[in-house]
């Protein structure tokens, strides 16, 4: 319960710091620009790596929580695996298309009730199944034997507070950014206390049982109440996938579709020439050819290039924009959803994730970036307390890189 405190703390700390950032550097829309602003390219490159593998690995990990549901709710009529896949990409699919957050804030809010009230049949459930035939009570005890255990319980405790990645998406789209820091101590607290006092009292009723495992549904016994639970969980996971898919689909789709699309003129006006030069070589054939290629795919007659670099915003809701997005959406649902398929655990995937990335995004980057960006801009006792505070984020994230990645290598063999 105290790591869990010093986790709320240095989230609502990394969160101000954000917010500071984005108002000091307007353009940093994203970690990738901010490190592009401070650091140059290169960094920014890393960042992109980190940030976006990090949304990645984090839809995936949801998907495998989905895909676990949907073979529990079928398992009585022997839903195979390759179905269960299927539909989660399905589900996932059709809610990233709400494509605007404000659209997807209202979906959040049912995402919200579909987690609250499976927290309250779990716990209902699993102080009904304690103690009876085949579900032991396990020991209760403040602080465990095993370090590897241990640093790998605490890794699934910062996996909780990964939402970092996309503040600084979620801050742009603010109607006003100044409202954000009321949204972080509401969402952070909300955090805070569903986990701490579901934990505890789930630890207080079966211990260190070995049936509880993680994700904590399955871990539940076989009947219409696991149906019910298991179906708002796969709702309210929709929802984060849908969230974190938003965003990175929409970081696919401005770096490819650009790209798809100039590939696509380049080869029709290649085919064009060819074609003009076939009938008698009539110029004027083939650039009239590019011209309505160009304003076909959304550019200028005048500045075809330019017009094929655009990407539609997600408040466009023509055609050819919705197509764009249905594309580069279920790209990155196909992608999670195949590789999810593949991933042996839940629990593998949150911590491996904790370590390598949330322990950056989450606290040693806002550490580093106040003293880098915002230091400067401070005097006195504010400045010492504001360091104190980067120096204990920049060490609790270190500490978090190099002990879970460890933790994560001895378990694994």
């Amino acid at each position: 319960m105290l790591f869990l405190l010093t986790m709320f703390l240095a989230s609502l700390s990394a969160g101000y710091i954000i917010f500071y950032l984005k108002r000091l550097i307007p353009e940093a829309n994203s970690y990738p620009l901010l490190f592009k602003v401070v650091l140059g390219h290169r960094w920014a490159v890393y960042a992109a790596v980190c940030v976006y593998g990090l949304m990645f690995m984090v839809i995936m990990a949801q998907s495998v929580v989905m895909i676990d549901s949907w073979l529990e709710i079928g398992e009585s009529f022997s839903l195979s695996k390759k179905f269960a896949v299927l539909i989660t990409m399905l589900v996932s699919f059709t809610m990233m298309q709400s494509r605007t957050m404000g659209n997807l804030s209202v979906v959040s809010i049912f995402g919200l009730v579909t987690l609250l009230v499976p927290v309250v049949m779990i716990i209902a459930m699993i102080a009904e199944q304690v103690d009876t035939p085949g579900y032991p009570a396990g020991e209760s005890v403040a602080v465990g034997s095993d370090p590897v255990a241990i640093i790998l319980g605490l890794l699934a405790i910062v996996f909780s507070f990964s939402g970092h990645i996309i503040f600084f998406e979620l801050i742009n789209e603010y109607s006003d950014p100044s409202s954000f820091p009321k949204s972080l101590v509401t969402s952070q607290t909300l955090v805070l206390v569903t986990l701490g006092s579901f934990a505890s009292i789930i630890y207080g009723l079966a211990g260190d049982a070995p049936w509880i495992t993680a994700p904590i549904t399955q871990s539940l016994r076989p009947g219409p109440a696991n149906d019910i639970v298991q179906v708002l969980v796969l709702l309210h996971v929709g929802v984060v996938v849908a969230i974190f898919g938003t965003i990175l689909s929409r970081a696919v789709q401005s770096q490819a579709e650009p790209a798809v699309k100039l590939a696509w003129a380049a080869l029709r006006r290649k085919v064009s020439k060819r074609r003009a030069r076939t009938l008698g070589g009539h110029k004027a054939s083939a650039d009239l050819t590019v011209d309505a290629v160009a304003a076909a795919m959304g550019a200028g007659v005048e500045e075809p290039e330019a017009g094929l670099r655009k990407v539609a915003a997600p408040t466009d809701w023509s055609v050819s924009a919705v197509v764009w997005w249905m594309l580069w959406s279920g790209v990155t649902v196909v992608a999670a959803g195949s590789l999810a398929a593949l991933v042996p655990s839940f629990e593998g995937m949150m911590v491996f994730a904790a370590a390598l990335v949330i322990s950056q995004t989450s606290l040693a980057w806002p550490g580093a970036f106040d003293l880098l960006a915002l230091d400067p801009t401070r005097e006195g006792a504010r400045r010492i307390v504001w360091r104190v505070n980067d120096g204990l984020q920049v060490v609790l994230g270190v500490f978090f890189l190099v002990a879970g990645l460890t933790a994560n290598s001895v378990d694994i063999a």
